[in-house]
Parts: structure tokens; C-alpha cells; sequence
């Protein structure tokens, strides 16, 4: 990817709830979760729907993933997070 990424962490408290909980038990930040999607490699495991992205990136022998969807609102785009996870030593 080489846009400039925006995260949206606060989209709706019921999505926002369920992804800090994700980011919490694998102990990412946001900073994290940008870096993958900026230079994360394309890991998707199957067909996703349009503007869906998964992105993971190797770290301390572990792979994070990130799902994202862009989405566009008034001021321009942003990355909505869908689902973040983390593999164990690979």
C-alpha cells in the first residue's frame, strides 16, 4: 500500500468494543496496526469483498494480522479495523 493510511478506531462503540478487546489480548497499539497496513505483505486466505484488505507482518517471530475496509466519508478516506490477530512463532 502506498497511500498514507488514516485509522478510524471509533467508528461505533459496538465495533470499536470488539477490536481494542482483539488489540488488547495480543498487545498491539494502533501505531502497530498502521505499520502493518502500510507495509505489511497481502495474506488473505481467500476472496474478500471490495475495498477489504488483510495485511499481516512478521514481528518478535510472530505474524500479526490486520482486516481493514476503506471507507470514504466527508473529509476523504479512512481504514475501518474488522478483526486483529496474532500467530505464534513462525
Amino acid at each position: 500500500m502506498n497511500r498514507k493510511i488514516k485509522i478510524e478506531a471509533i467508528v461505533n462503540r459496538l465495533m470499536q468494543g470488539y477490536t481494542d478487546k482483539e488489540m488488547d489480548e495480543i498487545g498491539v497499539d494502533l501505531w502497530r496496526i498502521k505499520e502493518t497496513l502500510e507495509r505489511g505483505y497481502d495474506c488473505s486466505k481467500s476472496k474478500r469483498a471490495k475495498n477489504v484488505v488483510e495485511r499481516c507482518l512478521f514481528r518478535k517471530n510472530k505474524e500479526i494480522r490486520v482486516v481493514a475496509t476503506l471507507v470514504e466519508f466527508n473529509e476523504g478516506e479512512f481504514w475501518r479495523i474488522i478483526h486483529v490477530g496474532k500467530t505464534g512463532g513462525h
